[in-house]
């Protein structure tokens, strides 16, 4: 579980090595039965980003097709759906050093993004509702996230500052977070994480307030060329739960060893 300043996009998998595409298909176990419940088909640049994603679940196709610079750079998305029928349009504004400043929907401006002198994500600020995330980094990995609630029609202003501490390994994997009531300091509740050597999360822990574990999750993995093409999720019983299947394809034969 990685924690590169906390960003996270449509356009980042960490895969390793010359990704030219990807095809993903997740199951469920339910009554010894396997069901495929979402088929997905990513297309990538020679930069590493996903520049289309297909996804077909149990409520249709949704296509997203990248939005390019003139350097090829991923600065939005076009969404459609199964008839090719434009659904949305997200726009990211850059500054000068190619980072997200401001996220527009359908030309409205969403998200505003604010950064420190190093380009770390300090603060999002949810335009809608008011809302905001504040972070705070040990280096580049953020060890501290703020969540001041917005206003809307459910809450109506009533909900609670919450406060998340991560513990993070040397590579950059959350390893921890703790999460409490930012006024009381009261711990709601513990998440643990183990990484294998490969940065993925091999077991999900989940404590409530008295340290109590309510829920335990493993995860297996088989690998080829340091990425994985199946993930296995277990529950606390070690009864298989959920697969993925993942055919990737690399840009050259010669390419597709690199770590």
């Amino acid at each position: 579980m990685k924690n590169f300043g906390v960003e996270k996009d449509i356009n980042t998998m960490y895969l390793k090595g010359n990704v030219k595409a990807v095809i993903t298909e997740e199951f469920i176990f339910k009554n010894d039965e396997k069901i495929s419940i979402e088929y997905s088909t990513y297309d990538f640049n020679m930069k590493g980003e996903v520049v289309c994603q297909k996804k077909i679940g149990k409520n249709g196709t949704i296509i997203y097709e990248a939005i390019l610079d003139h350097s090829l750079r991923v600065t939005g998305w076009n969404v459609y759906n199964n008839s090719h029928d434009k659904i949305s349009n997200i726009i990211y504004k850059l500054n000068k050093f190619k980072q997200k400043t401001n996220k527009f929907v359908n030309g409205v401006l969403e998200e505003i993004y604010k950064r420190d002198k190093w380009g770390n994500l300090i603060e999002v600020y949810y335009c809608s509702t008011g809302a905001k995330d504040i972070y705070k980094y040990n280096y580049k990995f953020a060890i501290i996230q703020l969540s001041i609630p917005g206003k809307t029609i459910f809450n109506f202003g009533k909900s609670k500052k919450i406060i998340h501490y991560f513990e993070n390994d040397k590579f950059g994997n959350i390893t921890s977070i703790k999460t409490y009531e930012f006024e009381t300091n009261k711990l709601l509740n513990t998440e643990k994480f183990k990484i294998n050597k490969f940065g993925d999360v091999t077991e999900h822990s989940t404590f409530d307030f008295l340290n109590e574990n309510i829920s335990k999750r493993h995860f297996k993995y088989t690998y080829e060329f340091n990425n994985w093409i199946l993930k296995q999720q277990y529950d606390e019983q070690y009864t298989l739960t959920c697969e993925i299947i993942r055919q990737i394809e690399y840009q050259s034969n010669d390419l597709k060893y690199q770590a």
